[in-house]
């Protein structure tokens, strides 16, 4: 009996610290950091990296205009809308199917249809769609109720596609969705499609102010797997190879067989198995010269600052933006922390 009440008390803190994590979505769009943005490229990037965690059973396809003109956006937050999309989508095909993920360009009277208050000449349309088990019309009505959801108990707070929602309206843009039972979803995504150079002035240089990339190997931790993925493709993309490891004792056999090629370890504190500040002692067994990173949700200044004199570099702050992390690991590579 205890130890059911003890699982029950247990799975009800992960979820609160998921429904955390996702409500801070909501509440930062003071934090949203707009850049010029190529959504070809950026799906290109994860068709890439979802090739190679999707189940075999579901094949990725692509139909970009190559047309597409680049939008003004927080990169970030589109990373995180296109992977709970797609998360979603492979979760409704168990059994396997298809995921297609396709962009044009759709003039105003078009969307105008669907969505009186569109005012811009143009929108791009990013459209996620699946072959999956499909919704039926009440649950179409309601999937953008926070707290509202399909899954199991334990699965999910529902959060996830409100907080796409409210990354679209952050962009002044539109989210429709079609779905039937049995014949699969499809979402499209409104973006709308405006001169921003003449708009914001300064928004060429801000685009160009991105954190210089680097080189190295990182072994990243994280039990999340939305958040492996998206960290994956960030730090790609910038010039590093990943090594990814989901649990803390996966961390240590994965170190002590690259630690030769290892550059930084990047571990988030609350790991299963063996958690964030076990896996640290144990590498640092290793090689008591280890770079190493945390992130936490959150931390007692104490404990931060016995981590910090023990020899870890820095200790991120949880939600962090993807230019925290990458300005935090390129500095520890060359020397400017630690």
């Amino acid at each position: 009996m205890l130890e059911k009440s003890l699982a029950s008390i247990d799975m009800a803190v992960n979820r609160g610290a998921e429904l955390v994590r996702q409500i801070l979505t909501f509440a930062r769009k003071a934090d949203q950091v707009f850049d010029l943005l190529d959504i070809n490229v950026m799906i290109e990037e994860h068709v890439r990296m979802l090739s190679e965690t999707f189940p075999k059973i579901i094949s990725i396809d692509v139909e970009l205009d190559p047309a597409m003109p680049q939008i003004y956006a927080d990169p970030t937050q589109i990373h995180q809308t296109l992977l709970n999309l797609c998360v979603n989508a492979r979760d409704a095909m168990p059994d396997g199917g298809t995921l297609l993920l396709q962009t044009k360009l759709v003039k105003q009277e078009m969307v105008k249809k669907r969505f009186s208050q569109a005012s811009d000449e143009q929108y791009l349309c990013m459209s996620v769609l699946d072959t999956g088990i499909g919704m039926d019309e009440e649950t179409v009505k309601r999937i953008f109720d926070p707290f509202f959801t399909t899954k199991e108990v334990g699965k999910g707070t529902g959060l996830g596609l409100p907080v796409v929602y409210g990354i679209m309206q952050g962009h002044r843009g539109f989210i429709d969705v079609e779905s039937e039972r049995g014949k699969g979803t499809a979402f499209h995504l409104y973006f709308p499609v405006t001169n921003v150079v003449d708009e914001n002035p300064d928004a060429q240089q801000e685009a160009n102010d991105t954190v210089p990339g680097g080189s190295g190997t990182i072994l990243f931790i994280e039990d999340e797997e939305p958040v492996r993925i998206i960290a994956t493709v960030q730090l790609e993309m910038n010039g590093y190879s990943v090594i990814l490891a989901k649990d803390g004792e996966e961390a240590i056999d994965l170190y002590q067989h690259h630690q030769d090629e290892i550059s930084l370890v990047f571990s988030d504190m609350g790991l299963p198995k063996l958690n964030g500040v076990q896996v640290f002692t144990r590498i640092k067994e290793i090689n008591p010269k280890v770079k190493f990173i945390f992130a936490s949700g959150f931390i007692e200044p104490e404990k931060r600052s016995e981590l910090l004199r023990a020899g870890v570099i820095d200790i991120l702050h949880k939600p962090y933006q993807a230019s925290e992390m990458l300005r935090s690991i390129r500095d520890a590579l060359t020397g400017l922390q630690g």
